[in-house]
């Protein structure tokens, strides 16, 4: 049998048959009351199906508009491409149900773009259902980029797609996982052919396959070739014959905030058939991220060996997934996949990050590594349940290749009442400050700092459907689990819940992170990643910052090296050092070359026995290292100088720089903590400020927030001793967030401005970003009162969340 790869005849047009819009005219359809000899360009006037729209050349500030309530049998593949300021959009006019397109399992592709850059599709309901299943690829909406070398801007907008019978069936180069509801696919052979600036948000697609949801660019691999400004957001995919919502060679793609229910629910038993199925997805790609997803129900049919919620798969480049919740999934939660040095791998996985996500009754493997160890995977502060009477593993691995690579597994609640256990895959795993509770296998880890008290959940096992069911899973107020956790750099800022995670102190175990007390003396080790020199007591002029390659630093955005050969120095000081550990990064470079002294007046100093850790490579010839004091150093030893010394100024780069103190000399820090639910712990604030406890799903969960009744300026303000150090949650909706400053006072009256950084907007729902900003070095001495003001015009669109400010 002949495998027909989605195209139907239909669309052989003579091309004299084609013409040209004028543009920035809106065309109507009407397949009741239509009529082709009409000029298409009034209700009144409408046409009937669409010969017309697939001769017409499209261009941009068109509208082409299909009446609700109609139907049209067919295929629908208008030509021409708009602009970037003046998209051509294919929508809908009138009132009643979405416009239905039925390709009937004739046509492969129902709504389809080829080489077409600039388009909006929403709004429509779409169907393209065979009687029998064969090998033909079908689509409901195919954007294809064949031998173009970009099409950009493409938007698919609150569509329903359903009943489209795709294929399983390999044919030739081309993959069965790119035919299904909704697709962008790159078929040609050139590398770099891709996309830019696709968004797929808010459609549903149910009873469809083989994929619910794809972007496929198969020639992706090197500098510039991947696709990018991919965002596939708030879409529900339900009743899949395999895969999800899935991208294959991106770079930077966001998956967030959809629905996967029920995928892998069609298994083909005939030969050449692909059978693997996962709820949502990455592969073949760089710095994706899988976020604030529910994934529930995937199936594991006989002959499908996957069934996970979430999966890294082959050269999957420091992907993270965070934040979401998977539930019930016949394969487990996550399967992350290496293959490197397999002929079908070009590089393998790497870097992957697995953080703050919840996991109720998933079954076989909670955590499924194949094809060897991804190095450096990281799984941290993940809360996983089982519930009694499943046989779940909890860790488990298979297709064993290359074994020896590091991961890690830390500051994770396995809250486990089943009766499976763990395969801990090669010897180089790092487990520590993970919480076991319930049924203990002989094959848990032994590990550093191990609990396994009851975390004391709320109510464990009681999620049901949706990411807003999960109050169950925060910690009591008496938790064991609670500041426990060990610290981990570039930790993402937040818990699942949208807790700020602060510098200020330990983190706690699983996914939700909260203070013990609301004025918490914090132990604290000083932390300086290294991302300027605010920290520094001094540095000398041939260092630099150096922003670039973060992929071959394990993420890490910045790091301090030289612009030169010669010997350079950075100092710390601070007071009763007992301890430091530094993060390098070598390339060609000798890790003994970077020394360390101590002193206690900043003038004498006295050489400092460093251990040096095992070099592990993390990428293109780079290795890291962790660089520590051998034995406490003794007392007073209140400066720490590195020198850099290796010739080879670029090769050698560090990362992050921690000083630890001794906790009988440690001045002691306390947290005003304020959740901002009332105005208790404000000093005063102005009479255009109120507290909004509307919508919190779109501030993650955030109950109250700080915003202005008016466009004018608000205020808020904080009274303490000695104030050290400020950190705020903030909301933004179109508005500007420099448009928030802090200002500090002795007195309350004479104000000088505060430098402030911000990390970079995440996206929580309905347009609505949050960042948190914080100070950008210690406040000084005699700061006693802080005040926010809120200046952007938008009033309504700065919230403030949460605020934490430390003082003696």
């Amino acid at each position: 049998m002949i495998l027909i790869v989605g195209f139907s005849c239909s669309k052989e047009i003579i091309l004299s048959q084609y013409v040209d819009s004028p543009g920035n005219t809106t065309y109507y359809i009407d397949s009741e009351s239509g009529n082709n000899e009409s000029s298409g360009t009034s209700e009144s006037q409408s046409w009937k199906n669409f010969d017309k729209v697939n001769v017409t050349t499209f261009q941009p500030g068109d509208k082409i508009l299909l009446k609700r309530g109609g139907i049209w049998n067919g295929q629908l593949y208008p030509s021409g491409s708009g602009s970037q300021e003046a998209p051509i959009e294919i929508g809908a006019y009138g009132t009643g149900s979405a416009p239905l397109i039925n390709a009937n399992g004739v046509d492969s592709v129902a709504v389809h773009l080829k080489n077409q850059s600039h388009w909006i599709i929403r709004d429509l309901e779409i169907t393209n259902k065979a009687e029998v299943r064969s090998n033909t690829y079908r689509w409901g909406i195919l954007i294809e980029n064949r031998n173009r070398a970009l099409v950009s801007n493409i938007q698919i907008l609150n569509n329903v797609i359903h009943d489209v019978t795709g294929s399983f069936h390999f044919y030739g180069t081309k993959s069965p996982h790119m035919n299904g509801g909704i697709a962008a696919v790159v078929f040609g052979s050139g590398a770099t052919d891709k996309f830019d600036q696709i968004r797929i948000e808010g459609n549903l697609v149910y009873n469809a396959g083989r994929t619910g949801i794809v972007v496929w660019d198969q020639y992706w691999n090197g500098a510039g070739q991947a696709s990018t400004q991919v965002v596939i957001r708030q879409n529900t995919v339900r009743d899949i014959d395999s895969d999800g919502i899935l991208v294959y060679g991106c770079d930077g793609a966001i998956l967030e905030h959809n629905l996967a229910d029920k995928c892998g629910s069609y298994v083909e038993s005939a030969e050449n058939a692909f059978n693997g199925s996962c709820a949502i997805w990455a592969t073949r790609g760089a710095n994706c991220v899988v976020q604030f997803n529910e994934a529930a129900n995937t199936k594991k049919l006989p002959g499908n060996a996957d069934g996970q919620g979430f999966d890294v798969d082959i050269d999957g480049i420091n992907h993270i997934v965070q934040y979401n919740y998977s539930h019930d999934n016949e394969g487990g939660f996550i399967l992350i996949l290496s293959a490197a040095g397999d002929p079908s791998s070009l590089v393998g996985t790497s870097g992957a990050v697995v953080r703050y996500n919840i996991s109720q009754n998933d079954k076989s493997s909670l955590i499924s590594f194949a094809g060897g160890i991804a190095p450096n995977t990281q799984i941290y502060n993940n809360t996983f349940y089982i519930k009694n009477g499943l046989d779940t593993k909890i860790i488990d691995y298979s297709w064993e290749m290359d074994m020896t690579k590091p991961f890690s597994f830390q500051n994770n609640i396995v809250y486990n009442l089943g009766s499976g256990g763990y395969r801990i895959p090669g010897p180089n795993g790092t487990f520590s400050n993970n919480l076991y509770y319930g049924n203990h296998p002989t094959s848990e880890p032994l590990e550093a700092n191990k609990l396994t008290a009851d975390p004391q959940f709320v109510n464990p096992g009681s999620g049901g459907n949706g990411r807003t069911t999960l109050d169950g899973y925060k910690l009591g107020e008496n938790s064991p689990a609670l500041g426990m956790g060990i610290y981990l750099p570039n930790h993402g800022g937040q818990d699942f819940y949208g807790n700020t995670i602060s510098e200020l102190a330990k983190p706690s175990i699983g996914a939700f992170f909260v203070y013990k007390g609301e004025a918490e003396l914090i132990k604290q080790d000083f932390v300086d990643h290294l991302n300027d020199a605010s920290k520094l007591y001094s540095v000398s002029a041939n260092t630099t910052f150096d922003n670039s390659n973060p992929q071959l630093f394990e993420g890490d955005p910045v790091r301090l090296t030289r612009t030169d050969g010669t010997k350079a120095t950075l100092v710390y000081k601070k007071d009763q050092i007992k301890a430091y550990e530094i993060k390098a990064y070598l390339f060609d470079a000798d890790v003994t070359k970077i020394k360390v002294y101590g002193s206690s007046n900043g003038t004498s100093w006295t050489p400092i026995s460093s251990n040096y850790g095992t070099l592990v490579e993390t990428s293109n010839g780079w290795k890291t290292s962790l660089i520590s004091s051998a034995v406490n150093l003794p007392v007073n030893i209140n400066y720490i100088k590195i020198e850099l010394e290796d010739p080879n100024s670029w090769g050698t780069q560090i990362g992050k720089v921690t000083l630890k103190f001794d906790d009988d000399n440690q001045p002691s820090i306390q947290a005003i903590n304020d959740d901002l639910n009332d105005a208790s712990k404000l000093f005063d604030l102005s009479s255009n400020m109120t507290l909004d406890n509307s919508n919190p799903q779109f501030f993650d969960q955030d109950n109250s927030r700080a915003a202005r009744s008016d466009n004018s300026k608000g205020t808020l303000v904080y009274k303490g001793v000695q104030l050290q150090s400020l950190e705020m949650k903030v909301y933004l909706f179109d508005a500007d967030i420099t448009k928030i400053k802090v200002y500090r006072s002795t007195n309350g009256s004479s104000w000088t401005a505060v430098q402030t950084s911000f990390s970079d907007p995440v996206a929580t729902g309905a347009g609505w970003t949050s960042s948190t900003i914080t100070s950008a070095a210690d406040l000084p001495n005699g700061t006693n009162y802080l005040k926010i003001e809120l200046e952007d015009p938008v009033g309504w669109g700065t919230q403030i969340g949460k605020i934490i400010i430390t003082h003696e």
